[in-house]
């Protein structure tokens, strides 16, 4: 059966991603000094960080009680829990973004190329501040373009479906939400158990390979 419908991730497919930088931008808040940054672990602090996470993600909390809760876990441990040298939400939200790279050039024509053939949707394990973030940086280096989640048809973000990939309800709800079937849509991923579970539902699947360009993708 032909591909009529199209659904793609967003972190690792249209937009690459680096959850390192923001594991060292935090390391640096928790420690404020490069030298005792490298005595941080990242898996320690990545372990701290995953409830709030995970919460934000899902839509269980607001932006404030996000930054307030991760000041509590850059503070657990560290001498800065005794002292009034916390980090700002300036500087905890631009942490928060470090993940998100540049949107490539080469991919914004794409938004155009495969719309004018498909229907187009975005499903994304995503959060608030990060889609203000990516809107605000294709704003930037497109002008004049509309927002980029106007290229999708309509975009299924986590925080606001309270859903997350790979949970079966959430590529349902797109399924009935939109009237797609199954076998007329490709779904688009850089995640194993994302692919696995959508193929699971009777989806055409591709799995992404993380920061490879679009222009690679054979439709």
């Amino acid at each position: 059966m032909t591909i009529k419908n199209l659904i793609f991730d967003l972190g690792g497919v249209w937009l690459p991603i680096d959850e390192k930088r923001t594991l060292a931008a935090f390391a640096a808040l928790a420690t404020g000094d490069a030298a005792a940054q490298n005595a941080t672990s990242p898996m320690a602090l990545a372990a701290r960080l995953q409830p709030t996470v995970l919460a934000y993600e899902l839509g269980q909390i607001n932006d404030a009680t996000l930054l307030a809760r991760l000041r509590n876990a850059l503070a657990a441990g560290t001498a800065k829990a005794a002292t009034t040298d916390v980090p700002s939400d300036q500087a905890l939200i631009q942490a928060w973004n470090a993940m998100l790279l540049p949107f490539p050039e080469a991919h914004r024509p794409l938004l155009d190329a495969y719309g004018q053939r498909y229907r187009l949707f975005l499903l994304s394990n995503t959060n608030a501040l990060h889609i203000r973030c990516v809107e605000q940086d294709f704003q930037s280096r497109f002008p004049g373009c509309k927002p980029f989640l106007q290229h999708f048809e309509k975009a299924y973000l986590s925080h606001e479906l309270h859903l997350r990939k790979p949970q079966p309800e959430i590529y349902t709800h797109v399924l009935h939400d939109a009237s797609l079937i199954p076998a007329e849509t490709l779904f688009i991923d850089d995640r194993a158990e994302n692919i696995a579970a959508a193929a699971a539902l009777g989806l055409h699947t591709r799995l992404h390979p993380a920061g490879a360009p679009l222009t690679d993708l054979p439709l």
